[in-house]
């Protein structure tokens, strides 16, 4: 499945059927707060890629399912869930191309607090349960096999994101400074403390998100977390910080040590050895980011070890014409 995600963008008009009625109905086309156009690529339930957006008219959240004709049309059409404002994020294709359901989450509209979010759970022959389950309030989320049981499970939890309105700077005791990861065979949730940070490396707009991440190839991921000291790789009840650190000077001023930290991005098995490599990136601008004026740079880890695959600046990538 894939899901047109972010939070605010202009309307994309589409020629939704059901089969039987032609509906006009328009997906938003989201974008994320970057400006990058977010639309996964998954899997979902019989094989063939879909699509999941929420309607521009507010009236349902549309799924389309696969497969697609050539000019767009789907095979079928789903509006029977509910309209919620927010950001849809699909769980991602198996790395092996093998067909699998992939559930869908939405995450409500937030100002910078840590929001709700309710699951669509998928399961292979079937579309998307009738029903979302309500999870707990949390900006971070990552999909992954966190028990090792066959089943992919979602985490949930705290980014460090505060509101910055008076009243409202701070979260209750069960979501600041936690994750919960909800089992995808069913069961209560198991809730995480996260790596504490220092008061002095706080900010509102925390640092950064989560990614499932299995660098030790036992089948099992764990949760890389974004610290203000870099990442954290939390695999049950281990945890292991993996730290790369940009320039002292970059783009003709001093960078403070507390802000040269590497964040995760996420991971991938570049090298087909069922292991994975972590992905870290570091920019000038506090923020960081993907795309800009100030050159970013990237680590292609091996693992959680200090040793790296990869590395590179984005100056490289499309130099100035003169």
């Amino acid at each position: 499945m894939a899901a047109a995600s972010g939070l605010r963008g202009g309307p994309a008009p589409g020629d939704v059927r059901d089969g039987t009625r032609r509906d006009n109905v328009a997906v938003r086309h989201h974008r994320a707060l970057d400006g990058r156009d977010e639309v996964g690529e998954t899997v979902a339930v019989h094989g063939h890629h879909d699509l999941a957006g929420l309607a521009y008219n507010r009236s349902s959240l549309v799924v389309l399912y696969g497969p697609f004709t050539r000019s767009g049309k789907p095979a079928r059409t789903d509006t029977s869930l509910p309209w919620a404002d927010g950001e849809l994020i699909a769980d991602a294709v198996d790395p092996s191309g093998a067909p699998r359901a992939t559930s869908l989450l939405l995450h409500a509209v937030s100002d910078g607090e840590q929001s709700g979010n309710t699951l669509y759970t998928a399961r292979r022959g079937a579309q998307l349960s009738a029903t979302g389950r309500k999870l707990r309030n949390g900006k971070a989320h990552a999909f992954g096999d966190f028990d090792g049981d066959g089943q992919r499970d979602v985490a949930v939890g705290d980014d460090g994101s505060r509101n910055d309105e008076p009243g409202y700077e701070t979260e209750p005791a069960g979501v600041d400074g936690s994750l919960a990861v909800y089992p995808g065979a069913g069961g209560a949730p198991v809730t995480y403390r996260l790596p504490e940070a220092s008061g002095s490396a706080r900010t509102d707009y925390g640092p950064g998100g989560y990614a499932s991440a299995d660098p030790d190839g036992d089948g099992r991921d764990g949760i890389l977390v974004a610290t203000y000291e870099g990442a954290t790789l939390m695999d049950g009840t281990r945890r292991t910080t993996v730290l790369r650190n940009g320039p002292a000077t970059a783009n003709g001023r001093q960078i403070p040590a507390k802000w040269r930290h590497a964040r995760p991005v996420g991971a991938a098995d570049f090298d087909g050895d069922d292991k994975d490599e972590l992905i870290l990136n570091w920019g000038a601008d506090a923020k960081f980011g993907f795309y800009g004026e100030p050159a970013t740079r990237w680590w292609i880890t091996d693992g959680t070890t200090s040793r790296d695959r990869a590395t590179f600046t984005t100056t490289d990538f499309a130099p100035r014409s003169s």
